[in-house]
């Protein structure tokens, strides 16, 4: 049985927001997972807002961090869950999606969905939106599952409780992908051509050491 209770609520400002609320007011006792059918106020990378439709995934994860791997970065924690997050939604499509440094999910050329982490008292959130539902300038992935069956294949491969090892594993062999793009480094642009990866999930790039902390 697993030890992560599911919350399902027809719509909320911000599945982030909703557990950082209960977390202060010391009203979540154990690691829960929010999940919504409409959001109206995500919150994406750099403060920026996440659209998202009705049907799409929308959820956010408290996770007590004694309950992360020992060998976990914390500063490359949404690597680890966006890579757990990708082989979950593989089981439920063909789509040849991949993670894209530091915390997006994509699609070809497009962004079908992002990660991102905060530390909030002694609890993890992780907050995650995929499209599954078409929009204007990103892509979308089509599944073939209800989201509570995807939620909770990404519960159960997080309670296999799979390494940073080995997670960094399977994230470093479509690493080359990443390279195809860029990325915003300090509120700048920045091609990753010439990016290399670290194993705690920076990387090196112009003689510069770049964390994702997100």
């Amino acid at each position: 049985m697993s030890q992560i209770q599911i919350l399902q609520i027809d719509e909320v400002n911000s599945t982030q927001q909703y557990l950082t609320d209960l977390i202060r007011l010391n009203k979540l006792q154990t690691s829960s997972l929010i999940l919504t059918k409409r959001q109206l106020s995500g919150i994406g990378s750099r403060n920026n807002s996440w659209e998202t439709n009705q049907g799409d995934l929308i959820f956010s994860l408290a996770l007590e961090k004694n309950r992360l791997p020992e060998d976990l970065p914390l500063q490359s924690a949404s690597i680890y869950f966006a890579q757990i997050m990708l082989q979950s939604l593989k089981e439920f499509t063909n789509s040849d999606i991949f993670v894209k440094w530091p915390n997006d999910i994509y699609l070809d050329k497009k962004k079908v969905g992002g990660i991102i982490t905060s530390l909030v008292k002694n609890y993890l959130i992780v907050g995650i939106g995929i499209n599954l539902t078409e929009k204007n300038n990103f892509g979308f992935i089509q599944v073939e599952s209800e989201n509570i069956d995807i939620v909770r294949k990404f519960i159960s491969n997080l309670e296999q409780k799979p390494t940073w090892k080995n997670i960094f594993q399977k994230y470093s062999q479509s690493f080359w992908k990443t390279q195809k793009f860029s990325a915003t480094i300090n509120n700048k642009k920045t091609d990753l051509k010439d990016a290399k990866l670290n194993f705690d999930g920076s990387i090196l790039l112009n003689g510069e050491k770049i964390y994702s902390l997100r």
